[in-house]
């Protein structure tokens, strides 16, 4: 199967081209042919022409029930009839947002080798570079930056020191990270999470890992958040994007299943401030368990949850204004906290410092929420991105709602 994704534009104003979409024609079953007939000719592939892209004020992107499925095997192909060089840009950011990370790799290393020279090929180095840096690799990122420097005659990015980046970030405050799946018998970590609690009066939890949950798991870390409160504990929890993305999958209204995580989905809310959010999954609680939903207490709102490590040196310096920040790998998110985030404010700025990865479904989510500033004049500004991360927002349109400023080197 193909499909076909949204024509680049680099320009704030322009919304992408829709291209056309390949549909391949069913093939049936081969009747017998007697001894000696010829072969039937193969049917001819259908096209049809996708409409054309919607002004920004009534764009809306949709990747609910959009799989990018195996790229390895044909899945999608981007085709950019333009620039054959384009194409592999897009194709490896595609690639990495679908969680095929291994090939990626293997096409940025293979384009690095072949494409060297020009804006567009400086692109997919910086994409690898970040690639490297993303997964720890420092060998790789020392050898690129000698090829680098040597092909383009141009300083290449520097390799940005993590654990100065958690401390700066961290500005003093315990950090823990929680390790492992969020599950009942994940013993260790929550005996980890249990202890600093004990210890620090402000703790730092850094959830950006947590990629499995279930109910027991929902209900220990639940139990944490609420001894914490009861001890008045100063406790930031950053990189909670997926963390969210798994509770709103497993609380679904209607089905009485997963109580925990319903509970947690409501504690959460309850401690970002979000009680629009709060009000309409409480109400959801309640028809779908028939039991009384926690109450809204305002007394009981935190601070806002905080970036996961990032690095002061490839940091636009403005750490401190106001931004909304996100972290971790963003996946299924739909940014519903964002509308009243930018109500009160122009521009409109986005940290994406410490954001790791952005699937289909968030970016189109993404747009969808920005366009209503976009169409009330406001600036949009993303900032802090890594290339991998913003080639992918390039793809997918974000581009005609928001500036994207990539993270600098």
């Amino acid at each position: 199967m193909i499909f076909s994704l949204f024509k680049k534009s680099r320009e704030d104003n322009k919304v992408p081209e829709a291209r056309m979409v390949k549909v391949p024609a069913p093939t049936p079953a081969a009747a017998p042919q007697p001894a000696g007939a010829p072969a039937a000719p193969a049917a001819a592939p259908l096209e049809t022409p996708s409409k054309a892209a919607p002004a920004v004020d009534s764009m809306s992107l949709d990747f609910t029930g959009f799989s990018l499925g195996d790229l390895e095997s044909g899945g999608i192909e981007l085709d950019n009839e333009s620039d054959p060089l384009e194409a592999v840009v897009e194709q490896a950011a595609v690639l990495y947002a679908n969680g095929q990370e291994g090939v990626a790799k293997a096409t940025l290393e293979d384009a690095v080798g072949r494409y060297r020279s020009g804006p567009t090929a400086i692109r997919l180095w910086m994409m690898l570079f970040d690639f490297y840096q993303l997964h720890g690799d420092k060998a790789a990122f020392e050898n690129l930056e000698l090829d680098f420097a040597r092909i383009f005659e141009r300083s290449p990015p520097a390799w940005c020191d993590t654990k100065k980046a958690e401390a700066v970030v961290a500005g003093g405050t315990p950090t823990t990270l929680f390790k492992g799946a969020m599950e009942g018998s994940n013993h260790a970590a929550f005996g980890i999470l249990a202890d600093a609690l004990e210890k620090n009066q402000k703790q730092r939890l850094d959830l950006s890992k947590v990629q499995q949950l279930d109910d027991a798991g929902a209900e220990r870390f639940l139990k944490l958040l609420q001894q914490s409160a009861k001890r008045k504990q100063v406790l930031e929890l950053a990189g909670i994007e997926a963390l969210e993305g798994l509770l709103a999958a497993a609380a679904v209204t209607g089905k009485a299943e997963n109580p925990q995580c319903w509970l947690l989905q409501l504690e959460l809310l309850q401690r970002a401030g979000r009680q629009e959010q709060f009000e309409e999954r409480a109400v959801d609680y309640a028809v779908t368990f028939e039991v009384s939903p926690p109450s809204w207490d305002p007394a009981r709102v935190q601070a806002t949850p905080v970036a996961a490590a990032q690095c002061p040196d490839c940091t636009d310096g403005s750490e401190g204004d106001e931004a909304y920040r996100l972290s971790g790998e963003l996946k299924n998110a739909r940014f519903n906290d964002l509308k009243d985030f930018a109500e009160s404010r122009d521009p409109v700025v986005l940290d994406f410092t410490a954001v790791v990865r952005i699937d289909f479904v968030s970016a189109g989510a993404l747009v969808n929420m920005l366009t209503p500033c976009k169409s009330a004049g406001k600036a949009v500004i993303i900032r802090n991105t890594n290339r991998l991360v913003f080639e992918l927002l390039a793809v997918v349109g974000v581009n005609a709602v928001a500036r994207i400023e990539p993270a600098r080197k």
